[in-house]
């Protein structure tokens, strides 16, 4: 009789690890199923943020529209989008992805952007020409599975919230000869 309820303990020890262990599996397998979606759902993000990087570095605005948010494209046209990128004398000469934050279908980014700015002063003086490492917070959102720029985000895009660092002053003649 003992040894029958031994075997009896023992098997039920055995379908409990048994059922213990395939619950394990199952949400093993679907935590490491949603850590693959997010991965690569960011880097889906990444890439895109990259080829958006590239067109605005190659001042390819035609290219670099086409990575802002729907809504935006509906509401300013291509012409509108250059104008506001085109009225500073500014241009991007570099930039680095340097924080990433998903948050379901928003992503707040950080970049680290080298421009290229003419600086001109009120007094009858040359122009500055200025090399600044600048940080970039931008928003980014996911629409139907694709990732886009919201340009001009409050309190991420604004130039208030950019902050230059290691300024390099070249004459204004070198900053029309490279432009």
């Amino acid at each position: 009789m003992e040894m029958i309820e031994r075997q009896a303990r023992t098997m039920i020890r055995s379908k409990f690890i048994c059922t213990a262990f395939f619950f394990l599996i199952i949400f093993a397998g679907c935590s490491i199923k949603e850590t693959a979606k997010n991965g690569s759902d960011e880097d889906a993000l990444k890439e895109r943020i990259m080829g958006y990087i590239n067109y605005r570095i190659k001042d390819d605005l035609l290219k670099s529209y086409e990575y802002e948010d729907p809504l935006y494209r509906k509401q300013a046209t291509l012409s509108q989008y250059i104008g506001k990128l085109t009225s500073g004398a500014s241009k991007w000469l570099s930039a680095d992805i340097n924080s990433v934050r998903v948050e379901g279908n928003q992503a707040y980014v950080t970049m680290k952007v080298r421009i290229k700015a003419l600086l001109t002063g009120v007094l009858p003086t040359p122009p500055t020409v200025v090399e600044s490492d600048t940080m970039i917070k931008s928003l980014w959102i996911k629409q139907d599975g694709v990732w886009y720029h919201v340009f001009g985000a409050k309190g991420l895009d604004s130039s208030e919230d950019e902050h230059r660092l290691k300024p390099t002053e070249r004459s204004a003649k070198e900053f029309t000869k490279d432009v």
